[in-house]
Formats: C-alpha cells, structure tokens, sequence
C-alpha cells in the first residue's frame, strides 16, 4: 500500500466541514457553486503559471491566492508579480480582479456571487462554471442522503418511515371524518335492521365535489325510538301566578276583552270548579296566539300549568227568573206591573189570609215578601190602600179596624196596628187615628170594602232536573226562553250577584225545558234570587296556558333517564354501550348533546325504560317538554364504498407475503385494535375466507389469519399478511373497501345530512347533531420524529401524564394533547386530556368517545379518561418589515416572511399553554432572509377572544399572553396577520 499522500500547508484535502452546535442539520459540504468555481479558477491559474520562472513558483499554489483578498495589502502581488502573473496566463478569464482594499468576509461573498454570475465567451470559464455548477447539485444530494440517515435529520416520508420501523413504529396514517347520526325509519310496525353502508351526501355551499360518508355498522332500528320523551315531559308542573300576568294561549279568533267573566278549571274529564274570575288585564304575547292575561280571581287555587283550563266567552248573559222561598213568595199575575214597590198586599189562598209586602213586579212575576209559603196552586192578590202616615199616624174612617205598616227591619213581615183612637163628633165617631209602632215606616195600608182581586199562581220548588236527585231545590234556577245553543250537562257558568256580590263558577249538571222557559240544575246552591243573579254561560272557548303540555323540569335526574311509552321490542333494542342523540328544540336553534347508556331497566307496567346514563355535552337550561331523545343512532365516517377487487395469488413458500392496494384515499375509521387509533376500512378474504385485522407492530399477530396494513409514500395501502398463504390464483380478494379520507371531510356543519343519498325502504329521513370531525391527512415527518423515539418510553402503554398526551398524539385525529389528573372520589384515577382535533376545528362528543377509548384501552384498569376540546385564542398582530431592497424583491421577502410567521404561529405548530411572546414574533419575522430589522406595529388577543391566564407587558407595551393549559394562542389566518414593508 502507498502512504497517503503529504499535504502542503494550507491545502484543502476534502470539501466536508466539522458540525457545530445550534445547526438543525448535519452540514458535510463546506460551500456553494459560487465557491467551487472560485476553487477552479485559482487552480487553473497555477496550472497556467507552470514552467515560468523562478518567481512564480509561490504563485502557482492554490493555496496562496485563497483568501488573500482579506489579507492586508502587504501581503498581495507587487506590480511586477502582477505583469509576470499576466504574461503567463493564457486568458484574462482566471485573472484575479484586484479590489482597491481587503475585503471583508461580506465582501468578498459578494465578489464570489458575481463572478458566478458573469458570463464570457471564453469556452473554458463556461465549462468551469458548469462543472461548478454540478459539483455544487451533485454535494448537495451527497449532504441530503447523510441527512436522511437519522431520524432527527431526515425529511423525506418514506426514509423516516423506514427508519421509524426500526423501533417498530409505523406512521399515523390519515383518518376519514365521523359523525353521529340518528335515523328516522317509517313504514315498519316494529325492529328493522339498517345494513352498513348507508350513504349520505353533501355538497360544499361552495362548490366542489360532494362529500359522501356511510354509517359504519349495522343498526337496530324501531319507529318508537325515533324520538322518544322522558316520562312525564307533557305536563308542566309549575305552579300558576296570579301575582303578575301570565302568558295564555290565545287563538286569533277568540274575543276576550278586559272585565270578561271567566271560570278557571282543573283539566281534565272530572274537572272541578276552581274559581271564578274577570280578566283584569290582556296584553298581546310575545309570540302569534298567544296572551298575557291579568287575572283577578275570588279565590287564588293552588293549580299547576298542565291542569289549569280558562273558560271564557259565554254564550249569553241573563237572570234567572224567581222563586218562591227563603221568605220571598212568587206569584204569577196578568197584571203585575200594577202592585207598587214597597206597597203591603193581602193574599188570599184556600182559606188563607196574610199580608205580604211588594217586592217587584214585572213580566207577570210578583215577588212579595212574607214569613208565609204555599203550595203551588191558585192565589188572589188584594192590593190594599196606602193612606199617607205623618208622624206616624194614620187617620181612617170609623169602619176600619186594622191599619198595615211596612216593616222598617228587612226580612220581617209587614206589622199590623189595631191600636187606635176614636174621633168623635157629638156622640157619633166620625174617625179613628192609628199610631204605628217603632218598626213600621211609610204609609199605612189599609183594605178596601169590596176591593179588587187579582188572580194568580204560586210559583213552587223547581221540578226535578236530574233523575234520582231528589227533586229540585236551590240548585235549580228557571230561565225564561229558550235555552243558549249548545247548553248540556258539564256546561260552566259565572254567577253575578247584580247587587256587587262576589261572583261564583257554577256548572251545569241538566237541563229541562219547558214551556217558555228551561231549567238548569247546578252543582251547588244558588241561595241568594236568581233574578238579582247575571248569569253568564255556558262558557265556549277553553284556554290554556302556554307551555301547559311541556315539563319545565330538566330531562334527567342526575345521571338517570326514564323513556315514556316504548312498547317491549323497541325497549329490548337499548343495551348498554347504546348511543343517544338528547334534542332539545325550544328556541331558533336546535341543541343537541350525546348520552351514552351504562345501565338499562324495562318498566313494563308503565310502558318505561329506565336508563343510567352518561352525558357529553351541556344540558343547562333544557327542558323535558322540548327534550327529543334519538335513540336509532349510527355512526358516519366519510368514504364511500367500493365494490371487489382482486389483490393477487397467494404463495405458500412465501413467508410475510405483502400486496399493494392498487388505490389511494382509503379511508380509515376509528377502532382501539390499532395503534394510531384508526384501521382502513376494508374487508380481505383468502379462498373465501375473511381475515381479520391486526396491527402491523402487534407480534401476537403472527402465525394467525389476519392481515396488517404499512402506508406507502404515495398514499397507497400495502397488505401484509401475518402466516403464509396459501398457494392459489387470484386467491386474495379484497371484498370491500371504502374511498375517501382526510381533513377534506372536516366541518361538515350540523344538520347538513337530512335524507339518504339513495332512496331506503325504512329510512325516511336523517338528524346529524354534530359537525364532521378527526378527518386528518397522514403524520407529516416532523411528527413523525417525535413519536417514533417516545413510542420506546412505555411500549404504547398509559403510565404517567405523559405517556397519556403521547398517546392521546398518536390518534390520527388528534394533533396535540395535554393531560392532567383530576382528583375525584375513591382509588380509580381520572385523566382529563385536551386535545387539538386534527385539522383545527372543533371536534364532536362521537370523536371524543372514540379517543378516550382508544386512550383507556392502553390505561391501567380502572383509569378513567374524558377527553375535552381545546380553547382557541385567536392572536392579531401587525408588522413593519425592514428589507434590503437592494439586494432582494421587496414583494417576495414579505411574502415569505408572512408565510414564515403563520407557519410558526399556525394552530398546528403551537402546542397548548404555550406563551405567546412577541419577541418570537420579532425572530420570526427577521430569520427570513432579505429582512434587516422588524418593528411590531400592534399585538394583542383578537375581540372577542377567551380571557387568558395573564397577559404581559414591558414598558406599557404587550410583550406576551400567557394562556392557561387548555388554551392555545395562535394566528387563526392570513387575515390575522398585517405586513407593512419599509426599505432598509
């Protein structure tokens, strides 16, 4: 072997340089094609300079001419070493061009990129900066392949993969999108099965290729649970006010006024009078037939909204004709209109003679008042003469031997006065003169010789009404006509006592006609005249109060749920693990939340179904009365089904046999069997017979019938299979799969899959409570470098906090994750875990679910995960930007530099409760390259943005936000960012 050779001081052996610290990369190649062709030159000078004379020989080594520009003029060629250099070189191509002082560093990069940059006609300066030019694109694929031999370094996806299998770890492959869905069937009377598959479409408001997703497994289907209601949601127990108005269902038709009678009533086939009332007030309410009635009632009953009835527009208003009783005698005269107020008649009835005094007269109907009663039958009424009584005194003929006073204590009969004296006139008596005692007032009456009569009859008790009643009584009152249309037993009446008594609720229990008049027997006693009685009935509209039919009570009792009304079949189909979709639909905007059921107990006496149940979401303010429980659930992923393709022969001498799926986009749907917390969506037989899925890092997989699936750099699928197959042609089929994967199938909004794509048998129509979320594109290589070396620190197993984030990160639909531990009631630990859905957005409660069983499945037993969505704090931030105009595009350095900070401060990249400082900004902005200095302009949260933790300042200025642990501060866009330019 030779030695190597010796080399002269000074001499460039290679072109590789030594790594320092702070670099991001291995750096082999020391240099550039300005740098080579500058290595050229100087060795083809010295070739040039051989064979001159003596004094070029230290000319002639590269080594001199390196460099020699920084190097005091002192030390450069004198003039004659200069001539000599030009007379020997063959061209003034590879002269040195002699700067008028050294250089600096700075300077003499310049020089270098400008002497790249000419162009000559001499043939060999061209091949030297072609070869330059090589030799620069050639070192630098050498300095990148070094690169990609080490997981911090490399950048290409398919060289970190293979690196990463070294560890067994293999990339998160991209995740389709999900979503829950609940299923309206129709046309079935009980259990219906939904196959898998059922399509769902929606197109972008926007524009674009419509998105499909399927539901992924088969459902259990029944109408009754189509939306089922907690027991008891149709009766509002809230008590009714009378102390402020109150809102009443009013239909537009209705004509209700202020100081209308009205009768409030317990609801319901056996309802009972409960007051009497007017309507004080009537406001138009805040929604069409609706009401607010001010009611002032006799009595305030204790009712609640789902039993109180407001009847109000009677029929007709009139009173009730009178009756004999209760000291008052009623007689049925021709001519009762004659008989004086107050006046004292005699009445005359089968051998009976009594004095009673006038009440009223009219219509045929004479009320006397009297201690006396008769019977119904024939009487005569005597009216008696009134002679004037002053001081009390009457004087009359000396014939008369009774003087009548009206008695001045209401209710007592009339009083008889037979004490009198006799005026004389000689020894003949001319007159008498009667003194009236202490209870008589007004005239005295005083019968008539041979005086009228008038004929009548005696209105008696009022016929039985109602049979088996026993006869009528107070309870019966006559009316006079016909009776009000549509008057029948239960009909309600308001009795108004004409005299300003309190009003009473009277309702109908039968009716009699009668010639001329009719009967209505009441529920009570009427004691006092019905014809001083107003009584307004029947009543013909009923009213109730709004929201009467819907409970104000929340839905569930703590963790508990009763379903109403479910017949056995349909309540057999609820098991634990049973998803629910609650509704609630009071209000513009529809409101949904997830419960998942831990327990379920028929109730078959009452047609129930009592469920334990957990809740994501927040129930605050729901109502039972507007809760819709959907209970056909099913979930959705984005992807649309694929018919059967063949993959290849199976080859029994071939161990680890693999295929490559001829298709990219496959989706992947959740599943805790695998790694990366998702698992392609495909079914694969071998000579008929399905295999199973195992995850390609799993080493209990081998030797079984499954199949494992690695990601290509191309996006395709490649399908290993875990013990040899065997042999066969076209023996591999892959009998379905689904297309579509992704963040394209993000933010699919509420409520935009209503119906099928295609029309189905049973499935009438779709609710989606939530928008579409975890649709991510594969791990990018940054990623990639921090999971494949934490996966080694628990082997995918959840021990500390964080191998809890680690995990939570490994989901495909997860990008970060922050854990901590909550403390809680008894030994089970519980882990609250943050996270940033994939893609940004919001994630919903069915994505939730699935990453926190993906996360407990690798916990402890007994761990109990909950997984929540992160803050978003939306940062605005304005920049001056300094750029060096002269020697960079003003345009393209701002560009960059915008480009340069969101990637820095983009959602994806900030991790959560990291500080937001604006001396990151500042770094940010003046690492791209053409940027001299920057000034930032304006800083701070975005209107609107959450409160943080705390918020910095220096010198007055905001110098960083600080936002607290499930918070992430971030320019939310392009918007959120100003770029002003200045030249330096």
């Amino acid at each position: 072997m030779t030695a190597p050779p010796t080399l002269r001081p000074g001499q460039a052996a290679d072109l590789t340089r030594w790594n320092r610290a702070g670099l991001r990369r291995f750096r082999y190649v020391d240099g550039d094609a300005a740098v080579w062709l500058e290595e050229l030159r100087i060795a083809m000078l010295g070739l040039f300079l051989r064979g001159g004379p003596a004094e070029l020989m230290p000319l002639r080594l590269p080594e001199h001419w390196r460099d020699l520009f920084m190097k005091p003029v002192s030390e450069w060629p004198d003039e004659a070493e200069r001539r000599l250099v030009e007379a020997w070189s063959d061209t003034a191509a590879f002269l040195p061009a002699y700067p008028p002082a050294p250089e600096s560093a700075g300077r003499r990069n310049a020089r270098l990129l400008d002497q790249y940059a000419r162009r000559s006609d001499d043939y060999a300066w061209e091949i030297m900066r072609a070869f330059a030019r090589a030799a620069h694109v050639l070192l630098g694929h050498a300095d990148a392949f070094a690169n990609e031999g080490y997981l911090r370094t490399a950048t290409q996806w398919d060289n970190i993969r293979k690196l990463a299998a070294m560890v067994n770890y293999q990339p998160t492959p991209p995740a389709s999108a999900v979503t829950l869905v609940a299923l309206l069937v129709e046309g079935v009377p009980g259990p219906v099965e939904v196959a898998r598959g059922l399509a769902l479409r929606h197109t972008p408001p926007g524009g674009g290729a419509p998105l499909v997703f399927e539901t992924l497994r088969p459902v259990q289907a029944h109408p009754a649970l189509n939306a089922a209601r907690a027991s008891g949601w149709n009766r509002n127990a809230k008590p009714l006010r009378f102390d402020a108005p109150a809102l009443w269902e009013l239909p537009a038709k209705a004509r209700l006024a202020v100081g209308d009678a009205a009768v409030l009533v317990s609801a319901g086939p056996d309802a009972k009078a409960s007051a009497a009332l007017r309507i004080a007030s009537l406001v138009a309410g805040p929604a069409p037939e609706t009401a607010l009635l001010g009611l002032d009632p006799v009595e305030k009953p204790a009712l609640a909204l789902a039993d109180a009835r407001l009847l109000v527009e009677p029929r007709a208003r009139r009173p009730g004709m009178p009756r004999s009783g209760g000291g008052t005698l009623v007689v049925e005269v021709d001519q009762a209109g004659v008989f004086a107020r107050d006046a004292v008649v005699q009445v005359h009835a089968a051998g009976r003679l009594f004095q009673a005094v006038v009440l009223s007269g009219e219509s045929r109907i004479l009320r006397l008042a009297t201690s006396e009663s008769l019977p119904a039958g024939p009487v005569s009424v005597e009216p008696l003469s009134a002679i004037a009584a002053p001081a009390g005194v009457v004087s009359t003929m000396a014939n008369v031997s009774q003087v009548f006073f009206r008695n001045g204590v209401a209710g007592r009969p009339p009083v008889a006065v037979s004490r009198f004296e006799d005026e004389k006139a000689g020894d003949k008596f001319v007159a008498r003169r009667f003194m009236g005692t202490a209870e008589a007032v007004g005239a005295g009456f005083v019968a008539a010789e041979h005086g009228p009569r008038h004929a009548g009859q005696v209105v008696a008790a009022a016929p039985e009404v109602v049979p088996r009643s026993g006869g009528g009584g107070e309870e019966t009152v006559r009316f006079a006509g016909s009776p009000p249309a549509g008057l029948a037993q239960g009909d309600w009446f308001v009795a108004r006592p004409l005299d300003g008594g309190a009003p009473f609720a009277l309702q109908a229990r039968g009716v009699l006609l009668r010639a001329g008049a009719y009967f209505v027997a009441f529920d009570r006693p009427v004691k006092a005249d019905p014809a001083q009685i107003e009584f307004a009935g029947p009543m013909t509209r009923s009213l109730r109060p709004a929201g009467y039919d819907r409970s104000e009570a929340l839905p569930l009792d703590g963790g508990s749920l009763e379903l109403a009304d479910l017949p056995p079949e349909a309540a057999a189909l609820v098991r634990p693990g049973h998803r629910i979709v609650a509704e609630h639909e009071a209000g513009a905007e529809r409101r949904f939340a997830l419960l998942t059921v831990r327990d379920a107990q028929p109730v078959p006496e009452r047609r129930a179904l009592r469920l334990a149940v957990t809740v994501a979401g927040d129930l605050a303010g729901w109502q039972a009365g507007h809760t819709i429980f959907r209970l056909n659930t099913a979930e959705a992923s984005h992807g649309e089904t694929q018919g059967v393709r063949t993959l290849g022969s199976g080859n029994g001498e071939q161990a680890r046999q693999s295929f490559l799926l001829p298709v990219s986009e496959v989706s992947f749907i959740p599943s805790t069997a695998a790694g990366s917390g998702v698992v392609p969506d495909i079914d694969v037989a071998v000579n008929d017979e399905r295999w199973a899925y195992a995850d390609h890092t799993d080493p209990d997989a081998e030797g079984r019938a499954a199949y494992s699936t690695t990601l290509e750099e191309d996006g395709r699928l490649r399908v290993h299979f875990r013990r040899r197959l065997p042999t066969g042609t076209d023996n591999v089929v892959l009998l379905r799969h689904r297309l579509g994967t992704g963040a394209a199938g993000n933010g699919v909004p509420a409520l935009s899959f209503a119906r099928p794509m295609q029309r189905h048998r049973f499935v009438t129509a779709v609710v989606q409570p939530f928008a579409t979320a975890g649709g991510a594109d594969r791990e990018p290589v940054a990623a990639i470098r921090e999971s494949a070396s934490s996966r080694l620190g628990a082997n995918d197993r959840a021990v500390s906090l964080a191998d809890f984030e680690r995990l939570a990160r490994r989901h495909s639909s997860v990008w970060q994750a922050r854990a901590r531990l909550e403390p809680g009631p008894g030994p089970a630990a519980r882990v609250a875990v943050t996270i940033v859905p994939a893609g940004g957005g919001a994630s919903n409660p069915a994505l939730r679910q699935e990453i926190a069983a993906f996360v407990s499945a690798r916990a402890l037993p007994g761990t109990r995960v909950a997984i929540a969505d992160h803050v978003p704090v939306p940062v605005l931030a304005s920049v001056t930007l300094r750029i060096d105009t002269a020697r960079f595009d003003q345009a393209k350095v701002a560009e960059a530099a915008r480009e340069a900070i969101l990637n820095a401060f983009s959602l994806r990249r900030r991790t959560l409760g990291q500080p937001f400082y604006l001396a990151e900004l500042l770094a940010a902005a003046e690492n791209v390259e053409g940027v001299r200095t920057t000034v930032v302009t304006a800083f701070g949260r975005a209107p609107g943005a959450p409160a943080v933790q705390r918020e910095g300042a220096i010198g007055g200025a905001l110098a960083v936000i600080q936002p607290r642990a499930d918070q992430v501060a971030f320019l939310p866009g392009a918007a959120a960012l100003g770029i002003a330019v200045e030249a330096a």
